[in-house]
């Protein structure tokens, strides 16, 4: 193109004008303006407003409250040469200035909403800018569990996040957690189930992203209450027993206290020779022992939630003597010379059949005075708690001196120092844990020794060893723990009418002795419930609104039921053309439903 030319002359003076404008001609029209920052605005937190486009030679910022620059409404300024602030008749002590003119609010409150204008005096110029600063409240999630107590290492845990956030965090002991074996997180991340809860499951807590989701508000702490126990039931006593034989004289000061553990405390009674005994103390005190109170005392404790009862028990007796052994003995010796001296005389046949019945009678006196003990051997025998994981396990020894100084068990198949678990001494009264004690191991005063909460890498050979004033003796035993079976639940329906639908419940488990429940409470057949010959299937005809949870149990230990999960079937009731749920489980609408005298209408067409 020929710009020589009179149309080009108009398309030379838009080129330069053009290029003023790629050169910054436009930096005298820019304004300053206020932004805030992207973390600006929530209660509680920091608030940041930004001055842009401020001149390049500003000798002071100030920030006033409002639409205007007064100084009645000054909050704070500073001085970019002598970096000194001055505060104004609105400074709340929250607010600093940076040396970049942003004004900094620690702690914004609700009331700091509002207008807040900005004032940049330059060598020569003075500008002003106006910004809005909102300041809202932010959410804090609420947290709830079907229960906070349970039963340690068998019990669920179910809680939930109250919140309209979709992006929940899960606490638990104060500690972040995702899904895994034991614990699963809903796909709304709003639930998390905690399977065999352990004591280090508390507490629980929920959290959601707040503030570009750089901080997490969390909600109030849920603390769980574990019930456990008892493991293992002691009686002390003074004068010491040993063996289970506690010796005291007629008239001596005799004291015994029953010791277990357990959570919550556990119920505890004793016996004594079968008669329940008036006082609920632990401490047993017989201030001066008479002929009537001796015999077998029996301390036992139950606790209720884990369902678990244990006992221990001592024989108070007077002190054996053997005294009748050694009369026996010399009245056998003077016999034996009598006899002699008549066998010369020619009596040989009366020697022999008198001397025969000395034998007999010498050795049952021995007999009587325990002296077979030194043919006798130790050995372990496994009680009825055995071999079921999560629960306490037991090996008693068997055909134990009754002169025992110390009981020491040890894993594996000797009695070397690096395999102890834990030792027992009789006297002292105190134990000694070794190398392979793990917490959960104790050792009654009969040297039985309980593994508290058996696992399934508790299996395996143990060796106890029994010392005495003149002997040690050994024994190994084998322990098996088996995998406890928790039965699972299903029903052919969560959602009936009330008084006219039926529901049909399994049981899923191998084993054919099952007892249901049905809210909480055990049941049989009756004219409403059918119970399967396997009785692995319940059926509830015309199921009705206390009918809900449904639940089924095996027996894995005498007089110890391991439930399944609550099933919980949502009940509704029918009038005027709806169905309506139970308050606080909502509201459906069946078609064609309009009455129970509708109902009886079409079912007579």
């Amino acid at each position: 193109m020929d710009l020589s030319r009179p149309r080009c002359r108009l398309w030379r003076k838009l080129v330069l004008v053009a290029s003023l404008l790629a050169c910054g001609i436009t930096q005298a029209s820019s304004q300053m303006y206020i932004s805030p920052d992207p973390f600006t605005g929530l209660k509680g937190f920091q608030s940041l407003l930004t001055v842009n486009n401020a001149p390049k030679d500003v000798q002071e910022y100030s920030w006033h409250r409002g639409a205007n620059d007064t100084e009645e409404n000054l909050i704070i300024s500073y001085n970019t040469t002598s970096h000194s602030q001055q505060k104004g008749p609105v400074y709340s002590g929250r607010e600093t200035v940076s040396h970049t003119g942003a004004l900094l609010i620690k702690g914004s409150q609700l009331n700091d909403t509002g207008n807040y204008t900005a004032r940049a005096a330059a060598f020569s110029d003075t500008q002003r800018a106006t910004g809005w600063l909102e300041v809202r409240e932010f959410e804090i999630p609420g947290i709830s569990v079907n229960t906070s107590i349970v039963l340690e290492d068998v019990d669920s845990v179910v809680a939930i996040c109250h919140t309209n956030n979709t992006d929940v965090q899960w606490y638990v002991a104060h500690t972040l957690v995702s899904s895994s074996e034991r614990t699963a997180i809903s796909p709304d991340t709003k639930t998390v189930i905690i399977k065999r809860v352990k004591n280090y499951d508390s507490p629980l807590q929920c959290g959601v992203k707040i503030v570009l989701g750089t901080v997490t508000q969390r909600s109030e702490l849920i603390y769980l209450t574990m019930a456990y126990g008892p493991s293992y039931v002691m009686i002390l006593s003074e004068p010491g027993n040993n063996n289970g034989i506690l010796p005291a004289e007629i008239s001596s000061h005799v004291e015994m206290v029953c010791v277990f553990n357990g959570a919550p405390e556990s119920k505890y009674r004793c016996i004594h020779s079968g008669s329940l005994l008036s006082f609920s103390e632990k401490n047993i005190t017989l201030p001066s022992l008479t002929w009537d109170q001796m015999g077998r005392y029996r301390c036992i404790v139950e606790n209720n939630l884990t369902q678990l009862t244990l006992h221990e028990e001592v024989q108070v007796q007077h002190p054996r003597e053997c005294r009748r052994f050694s009369q026996s003995i010399t009245m056998s010796a003077f016999l034996l010379d009598f006899l002699m001296a008549w066998s010369i005389l020619g009596y040989v046949l009366l020697f022999t059949l008198i001397l025969v019945g000395l034998i007999r009678c010498y050795s049952t006196s021995l007999l009587a005075c325990g002296i077979r003990q030194a043919s006798s051997q130790i050995y372990i025998a496994p009680d009825s708690l055995i071999g079921v994981e999560r629960y306490s396990s037991s090996l008693a020894v068997e055909n134990a001196p009754e002169d025992v100084q110390e009981y020491s068990w040890h894993r594996g198949a000797n009695d070397t120092e690096e395999n102890l678990i834990i030792s027992y001494n009789t006297t002292s009264h105190s134990r000694r844990d070794g190398p392979m004690y793990s917490g959960r191991e104790s050792v009654s005063i009969r040297g039985t020794l309980r593994i508290w909460r058996s696992q399934l890498n508790d299996t395996g050979n143990y060796t106890v060893r029994v010392d005495t004033i003149s002997d040690t003796q050994r024994a190994a035993g084998w322990l098996e723990v088996r995998e406890l079976e928790i039965p699972q639940i299903s029903v052919n329906t969560t959602s009936v009418v009330d008084g006219e639908d039926a529901v049909a419940a399994t049981c899923y488990t191998n084993d054919s002795h099952i007892q249901w429940y049905v809210n909480y409470v055990p049941v049989s057949g009756n004219y409403r419930m059918t119970i399967s010959p396997d009785n692995k299937t319940l059926v509830i005809r015309i199921f009705g609104r206390l009918d809900s949870p449904l639940q089924c149990g095996i027996e894995i230990l005498p007089e110890l039921i391991q439930k399944s999960d609550l099933v919980y079937v949502t009940v509704a009731c029918e009038c005027s053309g709806v169905v309506r749920v139970k308050p606080g489980v909502g509201l459906r609408v069946f078609p064609g439903r309009s009455s129970k005298t509708s109902r009886t209408g079409e079912s007579g067409m």
